[in-house]
């Protein structure tokens, strides 16, 4: 049965529902979270989303001529010079794992799915960007006849995670990409590859059927009539595009959204005219 998702239009509504259905997490039992910019997207990895056809794409064992397998053998091949020393530090078994989280950091489409033990960050990637307009041509349950649909964060709630030593130790788990620890859905810690995996508290899901949809136990929505000042909201605590993509295009993307609300500056959106003096009228002596 799927979560009825809970309305939250301000970051303390948020925050109060996260305290009051979640709870503090551990680090040995998690609590995840990931924001959807439309309410209406399935939580599935990129390997199972068009233009990938699940479940012929997906790996099923060390042989087969799977999209998944495949892209994942040429980027190994392709990086093998630009990969960390760390990598291969390990077994051969612990470095295929580590190669896919590397391949998934940077873009390829593989089994896992990015999410967050931070519920701000989860909420961040939410509401960036501009709302989704609905598809559907009728007054659908994501966008009440707005034309636009509302955001969500999922979240899973305390939930085991592990590590690519402990996924590696069980012996049913083939090198990457093949998960086979049952039918659950597993939160896989990926080591600090750079400043945005610890800025993100990054996790990731991993499962033995990745195309089948993850069920959250908890959905957040946010009208999307209300992103725009949630997204305010956070900027006032620090979560922005700039401290959670610490690097150059990080700092950018927050100039470029940030300055449009700006006041004293000139030439933006805001801008608003000068009143000009009207002219005094000329009268005869």
């Amino acid at each position: 049965m799927k979560a009825k998702p809970i309305c939250a239009t301000t970051l303390h509504e948020f925050t109060d529902i996260v305290r009051s259905r979640v709870g503090a997490p551990t680090l040995d039992r998690v609590s995840a979270y990931r924001g959807h910019r439309d309410a209406a997207w399935k939580l599935v990895p990129t390997i199972a989303r068009d233009p990938f056809r699940a479940p012929r794409a997906i790996c099923r064992n060390d042989k087969d001529q799977s999209a998944e397998r495949i892209i994942l053998l040429f980027f190994n091949s392709f990086s093998a010079s630009m990969m960390p020393p760390w990598v291969s530090a390990g077994t051969e078994k612990e470095a295929s794992w580590l190669r896919l989280i590397v391949a998934q950091h940077h873009g390829l489409p593989t089994r896992l799915l990015d999410w967050t033990t931070n519920p701000l960050v989860g909420l961040f990637f939410a509401l960036e960007g501009d709302a989704q307009k609905c598809t559907i041509g009728r007054i659908c349950t994501w966008c009440r006849g707005s034309g636009k649909h509302d955001s969500a964060v999922s979240v899973l709630k305390d939930r085991r995670g592990f590590t690519v030593s402990s996924l590696v130790s069980k012996s049913v788990n083939g090198n990457a990409p093949l998960y086979k620890y049952g039918d659950e859905v597993g939160l896989l810690w990926p080591p600090h590859l750079d400043a945005r995996v610890a800025a993100q508290s990054s996790i990731f899901t991993v499962r033995r059927r990745p195309e089948a949809e993850i069920e959250p136990d908890l959905v957040i929505t946010v009208p999307h009539a209300a992103r725009d000042g949630v997204l305010r909201e956070l900027e006032h605590v620090g979560v922005t595009k700039r401290t959670l993509f610490p690097d150059l295009d990080g700092i950018a993307a927050y100039l470029r959204w940030s300055c449009r609300n700006w006041e004293h500056i000139t030439g933006i959106g805001r801008d608003r005219p000068r009143a000009t003096r009207r002219p005094r009228r000329l009268t005869s002596s």
